[in-house]
């Protein structure tokens, strides 16, 4: 529910900032009969392209609050990453390309000299297909999609903070406590997605936008190896988000 409160909103801001641009741009410019807003885009981009993920981490942080460790802040996922497209030619608007992606989360709390880690990692690479409609000059509703390979890491330690004489580090009984756990997943992601783009300049556009990202299985391991049952459906990367871009290229018509 709370994810789609968010989506609502941002729905709202996405049509109210597309209606007053496309207004403001074809009352000043263009009118339905300017040849130039019906001929087709061509080009390339590439940048900088950011996520904003409304991920659930309650059944986390409850393990997390339980075995002593703090809970990482928020319930979202901030990634950082890069996307390109260009422009296929032989279908009119039609572009392919690319997004890639990585977000990491962490919490640490020290007790006395007892350190407690938590490290949460998210990574993704995807290639897409979209349609860039032409609404005016320089802005485009954009209509696509993207699938590819999502992986997530928990990286869970605890250690002593504590000096230690050379001669116990070759005694297994008198050695300095330094536990270790890693559970991962690597799955099947797709994504359909909505964007707004403007090009400020013939070599310059930003773009904001949003989608669902969906995740097929997603089998969470214990040491890369031993299978772990009945994970929590939280955990699966199933969720709205937000995506801004900045990107460099050509963007003509």
């Amino acid at each position: 529910m709370k994810n789609l409160h968010y989506l609502k909103i941002f729905v709202i801001i996405l049509f109210c900032f597309l209606l007053t641009k496309t207004s403001e741009l074809y009352s000043q410019e263009y009118d339905y009969n300017d040849y130039e807003i019906k001929n087709p885009r061509y080009g390339f981009g590439i940048g900088f392209n950011p996520f904003y993920i409304l991920h659930d981490f309650s059944d986390v942080n409850q393990k997390l609050s339980i075995s002593g460790y703090n809970k990482l802040s928020k319930d979202n996922i901030v990634s950082y990453g890069g996307s390109f497209y260009i422009y296929t030619g032989f279908v009119q608007n039609l572009r392919v390309g690319g997004f890639w992606s990585q977000a990491d989360k962490n919490s640490s709390k020290k007790d006395n000299n007892l350190i407690k880690d938590f490290d949460y990692n998210f990574s993704f690479w995807a290639v897409n297909v979209d349609y860039a409609l032409p609404l005016a000059k320089r802005l485009s509703l954009v209509f696509g999609s993207f699938f590819g390979k999502g992986t997530q890491n928990y990286d869970i330690s605890e250690k002593y903070n504590n000096d230690i004489d050379w001669e116990e580090l070759w005694n297994s009984s008198s050695r300095v406590i330094d536990n270790k756990t890693n559970l991962n997943s690597s799955f099947f992601i797709f994504s359909p997605y909505v964007l707004l783009e403007y090009a400020l300049l013939d070599f310059l556009m930003i773009r904001i936008g949003g989608g669902y990202i969906g995740s097929a299985k997603t089998d969470l391991n214990y040491e890369n190896f031993y299978p772990v049952k009945n994970v929590p459906s939280s955990l699966r990367i199933n969720d709205f988000y937000f995506q801004f871009g900045i990107l460099t290229g050509l963007f003509m018509e």
